[in-house]
């Protein structure tokens, strides 16, 4: 997960902080990744209005993040 902090870092100052970025436990937080059905991490969930868009569970980039 380390390694993918700068991108997403990246990305937020790219989007005049219009994107969040939320790293959640999974362990500390078990309702909730049974809630949103996280089975591996990384995973990226992606709102948009409040309202689940998008989740990616596949290795990613940046060009990725920033696409739609």
């Amino acid at each position: 997960m380390r390694r993918f902090c700068p991108v997403f870092e990246d990305v937020a100052k790219e989007r005049d902080g219009n994107v969040r970025f939320v790293k959640i436990d999974t362990e500390a937080q078990q309702a909730l990744a049974a809630q949103y059905r996280i089975r591996s991490i990384p995973t990226i969930m992606v709102f948009k209005n409040g309202q689940l868009a998008d989740t990616i569970n596949a290795p990613y980039r940046k060009a990725s993040l920033i696409s739609g």
